[in-house]
């Protein structure tokens, strides 16, 4: 439990830092990705391209989780703000992991519009 907590602050911060090539070793072979505006992405280099271009295409992301939860022994759910440019969005990540790394990650996000 406390290991799969561990990881999603990590998982967090390095996103938030756009950090590509930790993050990269945080990823299972067989890792998928979605999001509200992503159909799933499945494996290893597609997941690691989505970041890559997603990382190239901002000036500014800004990731703050306002609350991180256990749901079971290895899944977390991250409750956060994300700043991508002038866009705005609150949503939930829910990550899963197996042995210590990332398996899936869904994230439901909407768009905010911030004064």
């Amino acid at each position: 439990g406390n290991c799969v907590k561990k990881l999603t602050l990590q998982y967090a911060k390095l996103f938030n830092a756009m950090d590509i090539e930790p993050l990269k070793q945080m990823l299972l072979p067989e890792v998928s990705l979605e999001d509200s505006f992503t159909p799933k992405i499945s494996g290893f280099e597609p997941v690691v391209d989505f970041y890559t271009s997603l990382f190239k295409s901002v000036k500014v992301l800004h990731f703050e989780p306002q609350k991180i939860a256990l749901v079971d022994k290895d899944t977390s759910m991250i409750r956060f703000k994300l700043q991508l440019d002038e866009n705005y969005y609150e949503g939930v990540d829910i990550l899963k992991f197996r042995s210590s790394k990332l398996l899936s990650l869904s994230a439901y996000l909407h768009k905010k519009n911030m004064v």
